[in-house]
């Protein structure tokens, strides 16, 4: 039940948004027949499990457990959170091209790797990323659920790779330099607030079931 409720609450913050920044003209809703959009959720879907289960298990099990060795909890959050945001934009960077044989070759590639990374252009997505690893963290020191992070995250996921299949990209709009369509709702306004939504409605179920528990110890 905690994956379900997980999945429910980040799976309709991303519903939410999602009007608004088509309202904006950034994009538009995309005409395709009901099979169509199921066969692409499916495959969404099954997705948004697979990677969610193997990055809860290492960040929010293995990580965040081992920082909090040496660090508060805040402190350990928030080394957790940053990693975790600065991971999803290192990748094979695609248009390089491998020119011989050569002892700084590597280092070359390495900074071509990082050079986005570091580049303004992604600032706004990894601060977008950032709250989302906080509320995780939040999520299972609070509760001790591996299962709520999961279908936390996999509701974040599956929304975001169902809005690239539900909409596509305004005429005359560009995404900013070096984000691309995969992070765009992360790096926006939009979703910022979306991921504070999912964050306040967690404290508040959290607080009530906390005031529900002392009450019933006090009986």
């Amino acid at each position: 039940s905690y994956f379900f409720y997980g999945f429910l609450l980040t799976g309709v913050s991303v519903a939410i948004a999602a009007p608004f920044v088509v309202g904006n003209g950034e994009l538009v809703w995309r005409e395709r027949d009901l099979m169509w959009f199921l066969g692409k959720a499916a495959k969404a879907l099954l997705a948004a499990v697979v990677i969610s289960i193997i990055e809860e298990s290492f960040f929010r099990v293995l990580l965040l457990r081992k920082l909090k060795e040496n660090f508060s909890f805040v402190i350990a959050a928030a080394l957790c959170s940053a990693l975790y945001a600065f991971v999803h934009f290192i990748a094979p960077v695609k248009s390089f091209e491998y020119p011989g044989l050569s002892l700084f070759i590597g280092f070359e590639y390495l900074y071509l790797v990082l050079e986005r990374v570091f580049s303004f252009g992604i600032f706004p997505a990894l601060f977008g990323l950032f709250l989302v690893g906080m509320i995780l963290c939040f999520a299972i020191e609070k509760t001790q659920s591996l299962m709520l992070c999961i279908g936390m995250h996999a509701g974040w996921v599956f929304g975001l790779k169902s809005l690239q299949y539900f909409t596509s990209v305004a005429d005359g709009y560009e995404f900013p330099i070096s984000l691309g369509r995969r992070y765009f709702l992360v790096g926006h306004p939009v979703g910022w607030l979306s991921i504070a939504f999912v964050g306040l409605v967690l404290i508040f179920i959290l607080r009530k079931r906390s005031m529900k528990g002392e009450q019933l110890h006090a009986v």
